[in-house]
């Protein structure tokens, strides 16, 4: 089977002129399976955190994130939060827009049916519940 890529710049063959495959692909030039497979990827760090998330503790939550703003994949578990003020929310979002530029990803975890998880819903931050 071959699949051919066509020259989008060629005239239709309604115009009488040929279009011409620039590219085409064979299973037999295609590269060998284990050049597209790599090593597991590393498990998450998980880094949970737990009671008032307000304005006395946001400078603590912001040095938090920014020791691990390094990490590939970063979850922050929010089960054990009972309250979420609009500052932790800023700088969760920071921090997720900080991991995306860098190519790493920041997943935000919470409790079903609790405060967090109500303001990240309203905010629309996208977080998974457990």
């Amino acid at each position: 089977m071959t699949t051919a890529i066509l020259d989008k710049s060629a005239q239709s063959p309604r115009h009488n002129r040929e279009v011409r495959p620039i590219l085409a692909v064979t299973p037999e030039s295609w590269p060998p399976l284990h050049e597209y497979l790599s090593a597991p990827a590393p498990a998450p760090r998980v880094l949970e955190l737990e009671g008032d998330l307000d304005e006395l503790e946001i400078e603590n939550l912001k040095a938090v994130l920014d020791d691990y703003g390094a990490e590939p994949l970063l979850v922050l578990d929010l089960s054990r939060v009972t309250y979420l003020s609009s500052l932790a929310v800023s700088a969760i979002v920071t921090a997720m827009r900080r991991a995306r530029t860098r190519g790493h990803e920041l997943t935000v975890q919470v409790k079903r049916d609790t405060i967090p998880e109500r303001v990240l819903f309203i905010t629309a931050i996208p977080y998974r519940a457990i």
